[in-house]
């Protein structure tokens, strides 16, 4: 019975003191943790911090830069729409008068001979012309590449329509 308070004595001081080791392992491994967490957050404010003076040295180092390429842009665009506007006048085959302003999709629509009609010197209009105009290196859009496509298909109609009136049955 002695051995056996003996060993059961042994044990939970044995226990006791796995228990108080463990302890104060843990409490040394958060300390650890407080530290390193504390590590991490200063290299992650130190690191945005960098980035953001980075970043803001780039912005100064490049406005120049992304300024001039703005008012290039807005010079290409002013002249592209001051040739639009103009371009009756320079272009001296079609008379001024028979241009239609559209804007979008098509610049113009040109009634080559209208002008000739009103004014009593012809009966016919030549062509009806879809008038797109470009400068520089323009291309035509998508919806304009498609406009193109179905003229040179000829799918093009004219209606007549009368909205103050019902619709007649066709059959």
């Amino acid at each position: 019975m002695f051995y056996t308070l003996l060993l059961v004595l042994t044990g939970v001081s044995l226990l006791s003191y796995n228990y108080y080791i463990l302890r104060r392992e843990k409490s040394q491994l958060n300390e650890k943790l407080n530290e390193l967490k504390s590590k991490y957050n200063t290299l992650k404010e130190d690191t945005i911090a960098e980035y953001e003076a980075f970043f803001k040295a780039w912005c100064i180092s490049k406005e120049k830069e992304i300024r001039k390429d703005a008012l290039d842009r807005s010079r290409r665009v002013i002249r592209g729409q001051a040739t639009e506007h103009l371009a009756p006048h320079l272009i001296g085959e079609l008379n001024p008068k028979d241009y239609r302003f559209m804007g979008n999709p098509i610049d113009y629509m040109v009634f080559n001979g209208a002008s000739d009609i009103a004014d009593g010197e012809a009966d016919e209009l030549k062509e009806i012309i879809f008038l797109e105009i470009k400068t520089g290196n323009s291309k035509l859009s998508k919806i304009e590449r498609r406009i193109k496509k179905c003229i040179e298909e000829k799918k093009v109609s004219f209606r007549l329509v009368y909205p103050d009136k019902e619709p007649e049955d066709e059959s």
